[in-house]
């Protein structure tokens, strides 16, 4: 319910004092430091669990490597040959230095970031691979592509164990395994489901253990909850927000557009619940969401065509502004991803600049040290 989820946390905390999240250091996505090429724009970053390691994939189809502490490059990884669509590293804290990359080109690429080498490539003809995915023990690899097939390998041997070909009608544009059950996995696609599956099971119908109709086309897929038992579901350009319990296939609340207002001051009233003065939030489009832990709390992060980042709280009736992040970006926000606990935030975009953010006071040490091991 949506207690559990922490949903109506905002009834409680709408007035709460939220840390300001202040700009620590901004670089240019560029590949100047290492041979002098020109700037290119950010398409998407993926931390490593360890958090040592950013992975940023950019507009030439080169993956930069990047200290997340300080944002210095110390290296890149070329090999795709079309825009990369999805950079995941691994979740199994023995391989945190594993990275897998999916492509335009129709390649998947598993490189070993901290030696800069490539481990892997796997080839699919003829299908541009939109997203891709690996389980919580690093043993299962999915991938979804722009024919509406999602491919599965093993990746303790190297081959590809199935192909899912009839559960979406399609582009596949999300797979994500969940956090902790290695056999479970979602997909998401154009054909506006969400799909999820057990690979406990034997042949495609088999596995599928509930289809949701999220009434808008699916772009990013985050699990959340203290089981991760519910998925948010945003659609970048909408900008709309869905949230699901996945064990029993009912949707929680529908945002078809988080800039208006779902229920009105007085509507909110009536349920006893303030909505803090907030009628709607200043945003032109959705980037990504992001699940607090240690608070139970989801927040959906925002963007302006200017540049500037809105860290959104979610709540069950409506989502509120929680916090800004200004003056590190001019053009559109393409990723934001948060420190375990949500201390610092790395944002990337199409004005080419990668920026640092945290929620630390100047004055405090370590200022730079907001990733990393604690």
């Amino acid at each position: 319910n949506a207690e559990y989820m922490g949903l109506n946390r905002l009834h409680n905390q709408a007035k709460m004092e939220s840390a300001p999240v202040r700009l620590v250091h901004s670089v240019l996505n560029s590949d100047a430091a290492l041979q002098g090429g020109d700037e290119c724009y950010v398409l998407g970053t993926a931390l490593s669990i360890d958090e040592r390691i950013l992975a940023v994939s950019s507009s030439n189809h080169v993956i930069k490597l990047y200290d997340p502490n300080t944002l210095g490059l110390f290296g890149q990884l070329t090999g795709h040959t079309n825009t990369i669509q999805d950079v995941v590293f691994s979740r199994n804290p023995e391989q945190p230095h594993l990275l897998f990359s999916c492509s335009d080109d129709s390649t998947l690429h598993i490189w070993d970031a901290t030696q800069g080498s490539l481990v892997r490539r796997i080839n699919v003809q003829g299908e541009e691979i939109l997203s891709c995915s690996v389980n919580c023990n690093g043993t299962l690899l999915a991938a979804g592509t722009h024919k509406g097939v999602i491919r599965l390998w093993d990746l303790r041997t190297g081959k590809q164990l199935t192909a899912f070909q009839d559960s979406h009608s399609d582009e596949v544009t999300q797979v994500r395994f969940h956090p902790s059950i290695p056999n479970l996995f979602v997909s998401g696609g154009e054909d506006m489901l969400l799909i999820l599956f057990d690979l406990t099971q034997n042949g495609e119908d088999e596995c599928i253990l509930s289809t949701m109709n999220c009434e808008h086309p699916v772009s990013r897929v985050t699990f959340f909850g203290p089981q991760h038992d519910h998925v948010a579901i945003v659609s970048t350009a909408s900008p709309t927000l869905s949230l699901w319990n996945i064990d029993s296939a009912e949707r929680v609340s529908h945002f078809t557009d988080v800039r208006v207002s779902p229920l009105s001051a007085a509507a909110l009233a009536a349920n006893g619940q303030d909505n803090g003065g907030v009628p709607g939030v200043p945003v032109d489009y959705l980037i990504d969401a992001h699940y607090e832990p240690f608070s139970q709390r989801l927040f959906v992060s925002a963007g302006t065509f200017g540049g500037d980042v809105g860290l959104l709280h979610v709540n069950q009736h409506y989502v509120q502004m929680s916090n800004q992040l200004v003056g590190g970006h001019s053009s559109i926000v393409r990723s934001c991803i948060a420190a375990s606990d949500s201390s610092s935030f790395i944002t990337g975009g199409e004005d080419s600049k990668i920026s640092l953010w945290s929620t630390a006071p100047p004055s405090a040490t370590n200022l730079l040290q907001a990733f990393g091991p604690r």
